[in-house]
């Protein structure tokens, strides 16, 4: 596997040994997302203990027969969701030019989004979350008021 800037380049067939059951879950007409669950250790010292599910989606190549691999994608965090972003856009905009040849995948990592369990912080992001609105800029922030956020 090659690794670029938080992308990662997979030539290996589509459904070779990973065991995902793939399924469609597109919220966009006409469009192709599929979606799976991976089950992983809690712990990975402890691979016969307690497990969680991993929740992965995939936007297939438009164009299969010159189908290059898959290229994974992570937005970052804390707490990004890629698994509804593909489900919203179908990987579309941000990712066109790639997905001609190249699958999308993009996964929730452990405690976010659909993987399970997830976690809730009961915080309104809008109002309560690092990065609630207003956005603060350099000429406008309150310090004293977005540390007490912390």
């Amino acid at each position: 596997m090659r690794m670029a800037g938080g992308c990662g380049l997979l030539t290996a067939s589509a459904d070779t040994a990973n065991g995902l059951q793939w399924k469609d879950c597109s919220q966009v007409p006409g469009a192709v997302v599929q979606c799976a669950t991976q089950t992983v250790p809690l712990d990975y010292d402890k691979p016969g203990g307690k497990t969680i599910g991993i929740a992965v989606a995939r936007v297939p190549a438009k164009d299969a027969a010159h189908r290059i691999g898959s290229l994974f994608f992570n937005f970052g965090g804390p707490g990004a969701t890629q698994v509804d972003y593909l489900q919203a856009t179908a990987g579309q905009g941000l990712f066109d030019a790639l997905n001609q040849r190249f699958d999308i995948v993009g996964f929730d990592p452990r405690g976010v989004g659909q993987s399970t369990p997830s976690i809730d912080c009961k915080v309104n992001q809008e109002t309560q979350g690092a990065s609630s609105q207003p956005f603060p800029t350099p000429l406008t922030v309150d310090l004293a008021r977005l540390l007490a956020k912390d």
